[in-house]
């Protein structure tokens, strides 16, 4: 028997993705969200889910890695980061950081043991580390 992952059912995801703990899913009104996975017999049980993130403009989809979400936006509402990019945050929504720049529009989002690598509309492939102090 299926049961809804969310509390509320919304009918604009963009992208989903899961960790040990948590799945994460970004929404087309540039948000991104958390809530904890379901105890074991999908119960539905857990916590009800959680927005990490808004206000992103063209946002794309999302991937997690060591306590940290990621994802792909062209913009944000406040025109702090007018280009868009690559953004992240601690696994609970804190602070927002960029850290890939807008060039060519990200439009996809993966991830290696070490970098995360995006393609753009251009059609060109970038890494990043995940670790900031490692190499490129």
């Amino acid at each position: 028997d299926r049961t809804p992952a969310l509390e509320s059912q919304i009918s604009d995801a963009v992208g989903i993705t899961a960790d040990a703990a948590n799945f994460y899913f970004t929404r087309a009104s540039g948000e991104v969200w958390q809530r904890q996975l379901s105890p074991a017999g999908c119960a539905g049980a857990s916590a009800a889910e959680k927005r990490i993130a808004s206000g992103f403009d063209g946002i794309g989809d999302v991937i997690t890695y060591d306590g940290t979400v990621a994802w792909t936006a062209t913009g944000d509402v406040a025109n702090a980061y007018a280009g868009g990019g690559i953004f992240t945050t601690l696994v609970g929504g804190i602070d927002i950081v960029q850290i890939g720049p807008s060039t060519n529009g990200p439009s996809d989002i993966e991830q290696s043991d070490t970098h995360v690598v995006y393609a753009t509309t251009q059609g060109t492939i970038h890494k990043l580390p995940k670790d900031p102090v490692g190499d490129i």
